[in-house]
């Protein structure tokens, strides 16, 4: 029996076993619709159309009908000694995707679990993505997969592709639970991919030592009475794609058609000025912090939320320019924005004072000097771990954030301050022109007299790319086609980087990881650094690059809400790093906020401003309310959405005045300027 829409056919199989016995039914296989045929896709596994830790069992019972608008609907159901099942498959029309909702009951008290799932079919060249853990590699390069979906997998989809389609299947997290559950193949047996419950790990206060560097948990068996109902609700789809496509790009924007039912946008107006108030009364400021009249924001409060509040000692009390908790490139990229919309003035003192003191910051003498991140004492200067050492990202992202004020503040009242905006940029710039290979790469990390320090064998930071859009528009300013020349080769070079899907080791806290570390806002650093490089030369190369870099940052971002996450809030929020610490943060959808706006702009793709919404929301909602604190205003810098413990020093809280809260006010001006 065969049951098709434009898009999907579903073929199911009445099998009888043996002589006498009852007719039995399961889907057997979906296709996709090609212009060369239909495409096999998935393969239903015989005696699993239900499966659970008891067994599994195919339907006893079949029966379909057309739906009003001319799909179909079908529902199959079986029945045993130990647990009844049944199911209602819906596919609609014109929706390349169809909803299969399975409702379990069982008959006995038990630990046990609730997984149906299908087989892979296996076609040359496909390649896999299950987020978090494994992009675009070969299932059969991989082990078992099984996500906690409340702490490390927020866009629940299993994604897959050859040649010119790409398909995914996963939980609907609107109608129910469930997290995915990945299976190697053996011998014969293709992979296996399927839907899973219980979908999270028992909500638990953890320390730092039970987190850094360790595995997240994986869901087992959860507890199941007698006479419980479980519904468990899988989307199932495919497109084919056209020239240019992303395939995961493309399967987000189908399920995001799907999860991100419209919701109310806040206030940001209101949440702007909130922030704004912060910087006035935070009491970050220290007017003396790099030497007598040299004045610096503290980088944060720590110990906000338990404990006792302080501005120093552990885990605290240091001035930050670059890739810091407080890093002030950031903080003046936002307090000149928000002065430039609303017209207040007092808060560019702030900006003024610590442009006029990023001098201090700078190691050697020319014009090509490279600047630390960090210093505790305004003596000695250093990156964010305390060792003399330069990052290119972290470098690059400080000059391209400084050059974005420059550009952006043209009538700036302060001449002298946006001059030195300017200046500090091109110094930066110029001496990672000085450190660029014949080859257009550049280093990671140099130590102080500017040699490469090697990574020890991890993976390359693809982030330091940001670099290529500070050249790009530093040519822009100058005339100097060198730097965009720079740009081109410095891209070209990271380019199989991005095509591997591969941001890892962009966490300079973790430099002394035993293994590689991926996080998602890498992929934001690449977009700072390829997009204005797209912009100016409209390379379909670039485009592709950047289509990558937004696919991997969009499927760390959640498409749904966990309970323990800030205010039960976590849709449009991104996951920080894996494989340890996969905390719910504003700091990659702020980073996010300027590329994506700008390519909805260059592209004309309508996804691009409908993430940034869903991100824009996210970062609203994170605004702390402690009326009488001096961080009341400021923003959540992170959250462990598992436990709801907040980030910070013996995980007691923290709240920034650059990561987080700097760059949340400084895309939520962006953003309001580019409605």
């Amino acid at each position: 029996m065969i049951f098709e829409n434009a898009f999907l056919r579903l073929t199911v199989a009445g099998i009888t076993a043996a002589a006498g016995s009852p007719e039995c039914y399961r889907i057997r296989s979906i296709e996709l619709k090609t212009a060369n045929g239909w495409n096999l896709l998935l393969q239903g596994i015989q005696g699993h159309e239900f499966s659970t830790s008891l067994g599994g069992a195919d339907a006893s019972r079949f029966e379909s009908k057309r739906t009003p608008e001319g799909g179909w609907q079908l529902k199959l159901s079986c029945a045993g000694p130990e647990w009844d099942a049944e199911e209602t498959i819906t596919l609609e029309p014109h929706q390349p995707f169809l909803r299969r909702e399975q409702v379990y009951r069982f008959h006995k008290d038990l630990e046990g679990a609730i997984h149906p799932g299908w087989r892979l079919q296996e076609h040359p060249g496909l390649r896999y993505t299950y987020p978090l853990f494994a992009h675009e590699k070969p299932p059969a390069e991989l082990q078992a997969i099984r996500a906690d979906v409340t702490f490390a997998l927020p866009f629940p989809f299993h994604v897959w592709h050859a040649g010119d389609w790409v398909a995914f299947c996963g939980v609907d997290r609107v109608r129910s639970r469930g997290t995915l559950d990945f299976q190697p193949g053996s011998g014969e047996e293709p992979a296996t991919v399927r839907v899973y419950l219980p979908d999270a790990t028992p909500a638990q206060r953890t320390t730092f030592a039970e987190q850094w560097y360790k595995p997240t948990p994986r869901p087992t068996v959860m507890p199941i009475k007698a006479g419980t109902e479980i519904k468990l609700v899988e989307i199932i789809g495919a497109k084919s794609l056209q020239p240019g496509q992303e395939p995961l790009l493309e399967a987000e924007r189908v399920v995001a058609g799907v999860l991100l039912t419209p919701r109310p946008m806040p206030d940001l107006k209101r949440v702007a000025a909130g922030i704004a108030d912060f910087y006035r009364k935070c009491g970050l400021w220290n007017p003396n912090a790099l030497g007598e009249g040299r004045g610096w924001f503290y980088h944060m409060w720590v110990c906000t939320h338990e404990g006792t509040p302080r501005l120093t000692g552990p885990g605290a009390g240091s001035f930050d320019l670059g890739w810091g908790e407080g890093t002030a490139a950031e903080a003046i990229l936002a307090l000149t924005r928000h002065g430039r919309r609303t017209g207040e003035s007092d808060l560019l003192v702030y900006v003024d004072e610590m442009s006029r003191n990023m001098h201090l910051f700078q190691h050697g003498e020319g014009p090509n000097a490279p600047y630390f991140d960090r210093t505790f004492d305004g003596r000695r200067f250093h990156d964010f771990n305390g060792d003399r050492r330069f990052w290119t990202q972290s470098m690059g992202h400080t000059a391209s954030q400084l050059i974005q004020c420059y550009e952006e503040n043209p009538n700036y009242p302060n001449s002298a301050a946006r001059q030195e905006w300017l200046r500090v940029a091109t110094s930066i710039a110029g001496f990672l022109a000085e450190k660029q290979k014949a080859n257009g790469d550049l280093p990671d990390i140099m130590d102080e007299a500017g040699n490469e320090i090697s990574l020890s064998g991890k993976k390359r930071i693809s982030a330091r790319v940001v670099v290529a859009g500070l050249w790009t528009r530093l040519s822009q300013i100058t005339g100097d086609k060198d730097y965009l020349d720079r740009a081109l080769r410095l891209a070209r070079f990271v380019q199989p980087e991005i095509e591997a899907y591969s941001f890892y080791n962009q966490m300079i806290d973790a430099i002394t990881a035993p293994f590689d570390l991926m996080d998602g806002e890498a992929a934001y650093y690449v977009l700072e650094g390829l997009v204005p490089l797209y912009e100016a030369t409209r390379e379909p190369w670039l485009l592709s690059l950047c289509q990558k870099a937004a696919a991997f940052g969009v499927s760390w971002t959640y498409f749904f809400d966990v309970p323990m996450a800030y205010k039960g809030i976590a849709r449009g929020g991104q996951v920080c790093r894996m494989p340890d610490l996969p905390l719910l943060y504003v700091i990659g959808p702020a980073k996010a906020m300027d590329s994506f706006l700008r390519l909805a702009k260059l592209t004309g793709d309508d996804f691009y401003r409908r993430m940034a919404e869903e991100m824009i929301v996210f970062i609203s909602h994170y605004q702390i309310e402690a009326p009488g604190k001096p961080w009341h205003g400021g923003m959540v810098h992170a959250i462990d959405q598992r436990s709801g413990q907040f980030w910070g020093p013996d995980k007691q809280g923290q709240v920034d005045c650059g990561m987080s809260t700097g760059n949340s006010l400084a895309a939520i001006e962006i953003w309001m300027s580019r409605r």
